[in-house]
């Protein structure tokens, strides 16, 4: 072999490892580029995993939300009607019966916030507030449904990360083209805040006293409509009886419940104590530091049913509360002081007794837990029909413990 052609061979050999080391490198660095767009489609279907869940967490507790709300939601239902109202049917037996049926869903278009809160529209709308990208990132569609179980309902929120998305069962918890699916499911039971309705239209645990006119109305002949724990206080001109009643069968004394403190008198009506009663109902309470008049008009305005006070409850003017087709439940943690007129429809329940001066009229019950003073013309109408709406559709869907799952 001459010195030139080992020269020309050692070239070659040389060229040839060059080349294979720029494929290797080329190899190295393909593989490095899809590893690191894997990696970034990862992060990408987390965050969208994540947008997802988020977003089912929010339509379910937009579903909770609706069917505690005793009035339409704000914007959403032009006939006034609520959520409960438009979705389930309550049965005589305290139960609920769905007006969907398990394949009907109602549709939120969500999307998230300034605030990083997802903020849903009303159901069937295709946007929320501002315009919405239907490809943006942070567009949601959320599908709710209600199906009954054996302890009340359960509800269902399956959400997809874009609005044009059909978000719908058979769409798997993965990457269906960067579009992530979260389902969550959770049991509600319903709790009413009249766990029984008081057999009279007055109920006093201690005293009752009436210094001024009280009229007792009804339209049934059978008594008593006033059941005290202590002796009556009264002079006989100042209960007035029904036409053909006599005033003596009016009243009906019981003293088993005098020694009983507030929380043992009210919990057979309440179905659990007083002070277990706004925690359970997840209730907002009213706080009052004088007259609680314009804020009880406005939580009615609003369309709540059940009024928490805590604490004493004072009426300075002139107010009505409720109507005969929908009757309000009123409970304070202190004592009541009506001071003016008042027209109230349901049932008043005052947790450390109370007095009305202010006159007025009561067309359903009272529930006083201590004494109670009547010291202004009042006319009381023994109303069963308001008592029963109340135990039949006043309450709360409360979440079951153990009864939520997720994918």
């Amino acid at each position: 072999m001459t010195p030139q052609t080992a020269r020309s061979q050692r070239g070659l050999a040389t060229l040839v490892s060059v080349l294979a080391l720029l494929l290797g490198a080329a190899l190295m660095s393909v593989y490095a580029q899809r590893h690191e767009v894997l990696a970034q489609r990862m992060v990408q279907l987390d965050l969208e995993w994540v947008r997802a869940q988020t977003a089912a967490e929010n339509g379910l507790r937009t579903l909770h939300q609706l069917l505690n709300r005793e009035s339409g939601w704000p914007g959403c239902s032009p006939s006034g009607l609520s959520a409960r109202e438009l979705w389930l049917d309550p049965t005589a037996n305290g139960a609920w019966s769905l007006k969907l049926t398990d394949a009907e869903a109602v549709a939120l278009h969500c999307r998230l916030g300034t605030q990083g809160s997802w903020q849903c529209a009303c159901p069937g709308q295709p946007e929320s507030g501002e315009a919405t990208d239907p490809g943006a990132d942070h567009a949601a569609t959320v599908q709710l449904r209600l199906s009954p179980s054996s302890q009340g309902l359960r509800l269902r929120a399956q959400a997809c990360t874009r609005v044009d998305t059909v978000c719908a069962a058979s769409v798997p918890a993965a990457d269906v083209g960067l579009v992530a699916s979260a389902r969550i499911s959770e049991q509600v039971r319903w709790v009413s805040a009249l766990a029984n309705t008081p057999g009279v239209a007055l109920s006093i645990q201690g005293r009752l006293s009436t210094h001024a006119g009280v009229r007792i109305e009804s339209a049934t002949a059978i008594g008593p409509w006033i059941r005290v724990g202590a002796p009556w206080e009264s002079a006989a001109q100042n209960l007035i009886a029904p036409p053909g009643i006599p005033a003596d069968t009016l009243v009906q004394l019981d003293s088993s419940t005098a020694p009983q403190d507030a929380q043992d008198f009210l919990m057979p009506w309440l179905g659990v104590s007083p002070a277990e009663f706004p925690s359970l109902l997840q209730l907002q309470p009213l706080r009052c530091a004088d007259d609680c008049a314009d804020a009880l008009v406005q939580r009615v305005a609003q369309g709540e049913r059940l009024i928490w006070v805590d604490g004493p409850l004072t009426i300075g003017r002139p107010v009505t509360l409720g109507r005969p087709d929908r009757p309000i439940l009123v409970v304070a943690s202190g004592a009541v002081t009506v001071g003016a007129p008042l027209v109230h429809h349901g049932l008043l329940v005052a947790a450390a007794g109370g007095q009305w001066v202010g006159g007025g009229e009561l067309h359903g019950g009272l529930l006083s837990a201590g004494d109670w003073v009547f010291a202004g013309p009042t006319q009381v109408v023994a109303t069963p029909q308001h008592l029963t709406s109340l135990a039949r559709h006043v309450g709360r869907w409360v979440r079951f413990p153990g009864g939520r799952e997720s994918t």
